[in-house]
């Protein structure tokens, strides 16, 4: 047993199918950081949104000194570095978009309306991938009014900072998602197929998982 694990979320129409593609490479990377891999299948938040579901995270903290979460909808690169050994123990990792988009920047008003204003500006990451040791648990505790803006998203970044958690910008190539368009993912690492998938492809999103992943076969990656 690892003082480290690799958690994942597998509930909701279709997510089978798109794990079936994309748990292997998962678990590999587990694997290589000598971390557990863990899998949610079960709903025990209550919520009616399954992306909630990774607030289990919380109990896990128990176990576990530090948490890699990742989503199902991700294609891990062979190449990718040990994101334990990248972010510093202290911080939480994550890619932070806001120099790069403001698509979130109403729900972060709209948060402070509902649940409480904090002086929360423009800060925030995506949620696909997150790094947080045991002094962060508070992120994933649900208490309280709850914003579902951007479903579990926005209120994780509202914990983050209501907490004043110390953080760390793992940059885009960790979570590479519709933002960066403009740039070729199949070199990043951690490629990522959120909503619609990628844009500008006349195809599905487990039919663009497939394509990049024998993309990615053919150059060893």
């Amino acid at each position: 047993m690892s003082d480290n694990a690799v958690v994942t979320l597998c509930i909701g129409d279709g997510f089978d199918e798109m794990a079936a593609l994309t748990r292997g490479r998962i678990q590999a990377y587990a694997a290589s950081m000598g971390a557990d891999y863990i899998e949610i299948r079960e709903r025990a938040v209550g919520l009616p949104y399954p992306h909630f579901e990774k607030f289990q995270m919380f109990g896990m903290f128990e176990r576990y000194k530090r948490l890699l979460y990742l989503d199902t909808d991700m294609v891990i690169t062979r190449d990718c570095p040990d994101l334990f050994k990248l972010v510093p123990e202290e911080a939480f990792g994550a890619y932070f978009c806001q120099d790069h988009t403001d698509m979130h920047d109403a729900s972060i008003v709209d948060c402070q309306k509902h649940i409480g204003d904090i002086g929360w500006s423009r800060t925030y990451f995506n949620s696909g991938v997150m790094l947080a040791s045991r002094p962060h648990r508070e992120a994933f505790r649900l208490a309280g009014a709850i914003y579902m803006g951007f479903y579990e998203q926005t209120q994780i970044n509202y914990n983050i900072q209501r907490e004043k958690l110390p953080i760390f910008d793992i940059g885009y190539r960790f979570n590479h998602f519709s933002v960066y368009e403009s740039i070729n993912r199949l070199n990043s690492y951690i490629i990522h197929y959120a909503g619609a998938g990628h844009a500008g492809e006349n195809m599905s999103r487990l039919d663009q998982i497939r394509s990049d992943i024998a993309v990615l076969e053919a150059r060893g990656r």
